[in-house]
């Protein structure tokens, strides 16, 4: 499956979560105010659990909405911008979507490499560049804005 295809199915489910959070029209807001505990339940069925309940049960544990996360669309906006100003910029030494065999130059490994220096480690080398490894210095072609918007295109793509 390709990056892109990738990043598109994510956006999917996550928006798919977003939309499953909402309440349906006419259902009561909040919490529920049913107070029957699980033994309770149990008991009045002769010791059978309801399956109706149980699947209500689980469907609003799912729904709850710390369970539920609900991405910005500028969120996706900026990685895919990211991604676009990567692919024409970065790609040819860094591979078209950071994939590329030379271990030195994957850009995927970043978090493994300096783990939560990695950010920084992105800023000083895109500002300042490595020269003696043929990484010139991004400061005077882009701004601060496309520098954060490689970095969260980045951050969506590292290998665990």
């Amino acid at each position: 499956m390709r990056h892109d295809q990738l990043l598109r199915l994510m956006a999917t489910g996550l928006m798919l979560g977003a939309v499953l959070a909402l309440p349906n029209p006419g259902q009561a807001q909040g919490p529920s105010t049913d107070q029957t505990s699980p033994a309770t339940a149990l008991a009045a069925s002769d010791g059978q659990p309801d399956a109706q309940q149980a699947q209500n049960d689980a469907q609003q544990a799912m729904l709850q909405p710390s369970r539920v996360i609900t991405p910005k669309n500028s969120e996706f906006e900026t990685i895919a911008e990211g991604q676009k100003i990567f692919n024409g910029t970065c790609s040819h030494c860094h591979g078209p979507d950071a994939v590329v065999s030379v271990r030195r130059l994957d850009l995927r490994q970043l978090r493994h490499r300096y783990g939560e220096t990695a950010e920084t480690v992105f800023d000083e080398t895109v500002n300042k560049g490595r020269p003696s490894k043929g990484m010139p210095s991004w400061s005077q072609v882009f701004t601060e804005d496309k520098f954060r918007k490689l970095y969260a295109y980045l951050s969506t793509i590292q290998n665990p």
